[in-house]
């Protein structure tokens, strides 16, 4: 009898031990040990079979759902939840934010998807569900940005009230002559902008304008044609409505790929030793600029700090380097126009 009241006993204990790993710190918390549901944190409530809740006055009642945070909520088999004030409404819908106020929650009712919002009822982000099968296992979902739910094609973007639907492609140094490009079907169509050119357009085939009119603003800015001799001819109008042509000196740029069109003149370089320790020398190919160009060679620190500059007229220039502190700097060499960013270490 003894033997099994002792046994009754550790049964009791072990069990015990087990509810107990199941929550941590989990003041005036909900947990079901029944349905081997877990939490951690304070005011949370955990009830769907395996669920997990982390955080304060968080929720987790969907099987296998997860809530961190505070006041997150996840109400649907393995939805989940992960910021402030959100709410998970829907099978497998993920939530990553926060809402706007204690009232006023981000909240994914979209069965499969993915939801990112910061301070508003309304997502940033939203990624679907792929329509994908048995045929066809890879394929993908749609991705809306702007408070968009349902795309209609792959990338789907829209504006809020009282701002454009705009989408800014800016290169690294525009000034320096690099440009921003939006490749269509291939690489060979293009639309493309630089600072010396504009906006310019590259084609396989045809520019073709269907419906509507071509308008062009200003008068003074023609129309420039080619003649099949090579020459190039802008046509404007006049007050009457006369069309008149003036030969040019050169035909603006040409129809081949910006990246053939605008080679920077300063790729060719090389920066050595790297690691460097007390002499740092930058060695450039000077075969496409001209003789009497100036460069500018600039030492740039982690932190953005220009700490040493120098101009070079040959092929190469030297720098004394003993007295940086160790760590990774940056070499820029500029001709005023274009320019190219070397990295090395001192050691």
């Amino acid at each position: 009898m003894k033997k099994l009241i002792s046994i009754t006993v550790l049964l009791i204990f072990i069990f015990s031990l087990k509810s107990v790993a199941q929550c941590t710190s989990c003041d005036q918390s909900t947990i079901d040990y029944t349905k081997n549901a877990s939490g951690l944190g304070q005011h949370n409530t955990a009830t769907g079979q395996a669920s997990f809740v982390l955080g304060s006055e968080s929720k987790s009642l969907g099987v296998s759902s997860g809530a961190f945070g505070i006041h997150s909520e996840a109400y649907a088999a393995a939805g989940f939840a992960i910021g402030r004030r959100i709410k998970s409404a829907a099978t497998s819908a993920i939530i990553l934010g926060t809402g706007y106020n204690f009232t006023d929650y981000l909240i994914n009712g979209t069965y499969n998807s993915l939801m990112i919002g910061f301070n508003s009822t309304a997502p940033t982000l939203f990624i679907s569900e792929s329509p994908a099968n048995d045929t066809h296992k890879d394929r993908t979902g749609l991705i809306g940005i702007g408070n968009v739910t349902d795309p209609q094609a792959k990338l789907h973007l829209r504006a809020d009230a009282g701002e454009e639907a705009a989408m800014f492609i800016e290169p690294s140094d525009w000034d320096g002559g690099n440009s921003a490009v939006l490749y269509l079907g291939n690489k060979q169509n293009e639309v493309s902008a630089n600072a010396e050119d504009g906006l310019v357009y590259t084609t396989q085939k045809n520019h073709i304008f269907k419906g509507g009119d071509v308008y062009i603003e200003e008068i003074d800015k023609g129309i420039i044609m080619k003649s099949p001799d090579g020459k190039c001819w802008r046509g404007t109008l006049d007050n009457s409505g006369s069309l008149h042509f003036n030969k040019l000196d050169a035909c603006p740029g040409n129809t081949v790929s910006v990246y053939e069109h605008k080679r920077n003149p300063l790729r060719d370089v090389t920066v050595y030793p790297n690691p460097a320790d007390n002499i740092l020398t930058v060695k450039i190919n000077r075969n496409d600029i001209p003789k009497n160009k100036k460069l500018k060679v600039v030492i740039i620190n982690q932190h953005g700090t220009e700490v040493m500059s120098k101009y070079m007229n040959g092929s190469s220039i030297g720098f004394f380097t003993g007295d940086l502190v160790s760590g990774s700097y940056f070499i820029k060499i500029t001709d005023g126009h274009n320019a190219i960013t070397k990295q090395f270490i001192k050691k």
